[in-house]
């Protein structure tokens, strides 16, 4: 649950400096599509997790 919570914490940081454009969107959008999908990777884990319980 940890690496969920740090991963979706990347995933804000990395959308709040796009968003600001303090980088070009297009250096940070395979970052995005990366922590994205670590996010749902983790999420799945938590569920998989949780259900066996």
């Amino acid at each position: 649950m940890i690496a969920l919570k740090e991963a979706r914490e990347t995933l804000y940081w990395l959308k709040l400096i796009r968003d600001s454009e303090l980088v070009k969107p297009s250096r940070l959008s395979g970052l995005v599509t990366e922590s994205n999908e670590i996010v749902s990777i983790l999420t799945s884990i938590v569920r998989s997790t949780k259900s066996k319980r």
